[in-house]
């Protein structure tokens, strides 16, 4: 049952709740004070006002007079109203009061009576404003970084990041708003790295932190990198919110550019001498074996010359792949491959690499999806550094020993790894090892571990640089003395196995097409041209794009073979204008090294390419896997 209280009970209660009372008769212009409200004002009972412009002066720094607050805040509705002030007290010091009550109406609805309750909230002022300076003087810091922090709401769309401190709009030149209409936060990241953002999101999704360095587009056009740290909130398993920071390092990423370039200047001198050595070394075995087969009559000793001259010309290629991978010259052509089918393909050659004295083992676990997204050119150099790096580490040797299997992001512990499944490919060796204090540096370009000063430094660095590319990660682990692995992890893939994938026993090697070779090399097209013949084709030549032209007009043919870098035109042009006068003329591009513009049109008019050098088998089987695609 509700009690009734008596004057005394309201007025102890009050002022145990440091609340006074004080009212105004308006007609009369009158105040009346309790013994509380003076001390909430720090007056004496002597200096208590009498009047409301007495009251006024009270008020520290007033933006208008009492009167005129009090009306302003008064709701006409129902009477009440509240107001907040600062005080001058007696000792000097200024403090805040809180003013809250309503209104009595008289007749005509006329105000006659002020009813008001006064608290003393300094303290919950001081404590508001040390917040507000604090938060001011965050903003100031973060500005002076170029930082920002915000919280995302990932319920709603498009996502436009709610901004807790920072520079963000000086940053990138948008509102919220302006940039809502901009499509959100995804609109202004660049679009070549939109995909890497939807990898974050799905992390991010599955509760997982990142760090993310990607670029946007600000308002005036300009690119700016950024390092975002985001940190997922999930409510019932469901990704609601996203609270992070971001830097802005476009002055870093200029710098370390910068640095690599001056790095790779102060390295070409250096790099010259390396690469001169080994191809001299290189065309002495090519020279001095091709000699001494012509004299050797014993057929062994023959096979074992020719043998080294196949190994001095695989070597050459890894090596001129390698320095073209590495400058970003090389033509990448990314089908689904296996990995175990990448390796028994190269079976032959990685052990040809790595000598004989060196034994290889392979080893695929069952029922495994090693299929993976990947130039297979680039993985055969990738597999074809890692051997001969083995070989020198193991001073030919030794064990090499390689493995595929299949591993979940969440089992390993690298933060660069986005959400998924993983091919892995397991490289280990019985070498002398790497010391603890270079395994940060061993994919450093130009960073080599090789005492006679023979070394380079270019492959483990082109190996990162192709493994990155596809997406996936490369570690390397072990001790001096103990041998060394190197892990590689790709992100597997559910998509069939591109053709080029399929055995080449489906395919018939030779055929009866007429094929039109273009090579201004002549060598080269000798070489092509009598190959060709020899599996029973018809084979016609020419040097330059005119005299393929010439040929074409003379005959029909089922297939050209064309060399990208020609003298008078490049090899994407011809097949496009002759293909002008026979539409679906099947075509086969070579390529030992490309410009960035005709790289650009081969990879979007989808052509065939054959890298150069090729072997024999390279060249027929391409040949006739091209004639198999468009004539089945």
């Amino acid at each position: 049952m509700l009690s009734k209280f008596s004057t005394d009970e309201w007025q102890s209660t009050l002022h145990g709740a440091g609340i006074g009372i004080w009212s105004w008769d308006v007609v009369s212009d009158k105040l009346s004070w309790s013994t509380r409200v003076g001390e909430v004002y720090g007056l004496e009972p002597v200096d208590y006002p009498d009047n409301i412009e007495a009251f006024s002066k009270l008020i520290a720094s007033p933006s208008d007079d009492l009167r005129v607050q009090i009306f302003e805040a008064l709701n006409p509705e129902t009477g009440r109203f509240e107001i907040e002030h600062q005080v001058e007290r007696r000792d000097g010091s200024i403090g805040w009061v809180r003013n809250s009550g309503s209104m009595e109406l008289g007749e005509c609805n006329q105000p006659e009576k002020l009813i008001v309750a006064a608290m003393d909230i300094t303290s919950q002022k001081e404590t508001e404003l040390s917040l507000q300076n604090r938060e001011e003087q965050f903003r100031r810091f973060s500005q002076l970084t170029s930082d920002y922090l915000y919280e995302t709401d990932m319920t709603v769309s498009p996502l436009v990041p709610s901004i807790v401190a920072g520079s963000y709009e000086r940053l990138v030149g948008y509102s919220p708003k302006e940039l809502a209409e901009q499509g959100g936060w995804m609109g202004v990241i660049n679009p070549d790295d939109r995909v890497a953002a939807e990898a974050v999101w799905n992390r991010l999704k599955a509760g997982f932190p990142t760090v993310h360095d990607y670029r946007i587009t600000n308002r005036d056009g300009e690119t700016r990198w950024l390092r975002d740290h985001s940190q997922p909130i999930l409510k019932d398993g469901e990704l609601t919110r996203v609270i992070g920071g971001v830097k802005d390092i476009t002055e870093t990423k200029t710098l370390q550019e910068e640095l690599l370039q001056a790095q790779k200047h102060e390295a070409v001198a250096h790099l010259a001498g390396a690469v001169a050595h080994d191809f001299n070394n290189l065309m002495c075995v090519v020279v001095g074996s091709t000699e001494l087969m012509s004299m050797e009559e014993d057929e062994s000793e023959r096979e074992e010359l020719q043998s080294e001259v196949l190994l001095a010309c695989d070597r050459a290629t890894e090596l001129t792949r390698s320095l073209l991978t590495f400058s970003g010259k090389d033509l990448p052509i990314t089908q689904v491959v296996r990995l175990s089918g990448t390796l028994e393909n190269t079976r032959s050659l990685l052990q040809r690499a790595v000598g004989g004295a060196i034994k290889l083992n392979m080893e695929y676990l069952p029922n495994v999806n090693d299929k993976v997204e990947i130039d297979p050119g680039h993985l055969q150099l990738v597999l074809l550094n890692l051997a001969t790096n083995a070989r020198k580490a193991m001073r030919d040797h030794g064990e090499l020993n390689i493995s595929v299997a299949e591993v979940d992001s969440h089992s390993v512990e690298l933060p660069e790894m986005q959400v998924g499944k993983y091919a892995l490919l397991e490289i280990s060796d019985t070498g002398c090892g790497i010391p603890e204090e270079n395994l940060d540096r061993v994919f450093e370009p130009f960073f080599t571990t090789s005492s006679d000063g023979k070394g380079f430094g270019i492959g483990l660095a082109t190996c990162r640089q192709i493994v990155e590319q596809a997406g996936g990660t490369i570690r390397a682990r072990g001790h001096e003395e103990r041998g060394a692995t190197f892990t590689v992890y790709l992100p597997a893939v559910n998509t069939a196995a591109s053709p080029s994938q399929v055995s080449t026993q489906q395919f018939t090697i030779g055929g009866k097409e007429r094929i039109l070779v273009v090579e201004d090399d002549l060598a080269v097209r000798r070489v092509s041209e009598h190959t060709l013949k020899s599996l029973g084709y018809e084979v016609s030549g020419a040097g330059s794009v005119q005299a393929a032209h010439q040929e074409m007009a003379r005959t029909a043919f089922d297939l050209l073979l064309v060399d990208i870098q020609l003298p008078d035109g490049d090899g994407c042009s011809l097949v496009s204008e002759l293909r002008k006068t026979a539409p679906g003329l099947p075509a086969l591009l070579v390529s030992g090294h490309v410009n960035d513009e005709v790289r650009e049109r081969v990879r979007t008019e989808g052509h065939s390419i054959l890298p150069k050098p090729f072997s024999i088998n390279a060249l027929a089987r391409s040949v006739r896997a091209t004639l198999e695609t468009i004539h089945p």
